[in-house]
């Protein structure tokens, strides 16, 4: 079936039931938002925000908080679904192998004092960014820590051995 053109008056093909009133051409499809869109805005109103905030936090998602936190592939252990193994050098040559760098830090803050251990993971990822070539800079260490591959990494008298989860 021929339809036409709200805006400029071509016709086009379309179904009957097609809810289409433009020809498709970029220029009549922008009109016609312009058209119907005009005024218009999705933003809530200032009695919807407070009507929400005075709701609070449903009890399924205090529920389900806890339980997340809790859970072995959810919360922050070495078996979190998300949980990476890293291969790391300190300052002082120790070599570490673990997982989870982000619970490694937070475990062992006083490795990266007097940086916080936020800083020191958010230094560490920068790095494997780096080495992946998805930073324009080159970063190859974070004050003094590096980063290795498993086959390099081997076994030495100083290592700390962390456990790693399979």
């Amino acid at each position: 079936m021929k339809k036409s053109c709200v805006i400029c008056g071509n016709d086009y093909q379309a179904s009957p039931s097609d809810k289409k009133v433009t020809c498709g051409l970029t220029a009549c499809v922008s009109a016609r938002k312009k058209q119907t869109h005009t005024g218009k805005h999705n933003q809530w109103s200032q009695g919807s925000r407070q009507r929400l905030a005075e709701l609070g936090e449903t009890p399924n998602l205090t529920l389900g908080t806890a339980a997340a936190l809790q859970s072995p592939i959810a919360g922050p252990f070495e078996t979190n679904q998300a949980a990476k193994y890293w291969w790391l050098i300190s300052p002082h040559e120790e070599r570490y192998a673990l997982r989870n760098l982000r619970k490694f830090c937070r475990d062992h803050s006083d490795l990266f004092a007097p940086h916080s251990w936020q800083n020191a993971y958010d230094g560490l990822r920068q790095v494997q960014a780096s080495l992946m070539g998805r930073t324009k800079r080159s970063v190859s260490q974070w004050k003094g820590w590096r980063l290795t591959r498993p086959a390099e990494h081997g076994k030495n008298e100083g290592d700390v051995a962390l456990p790693l989860s399979p």
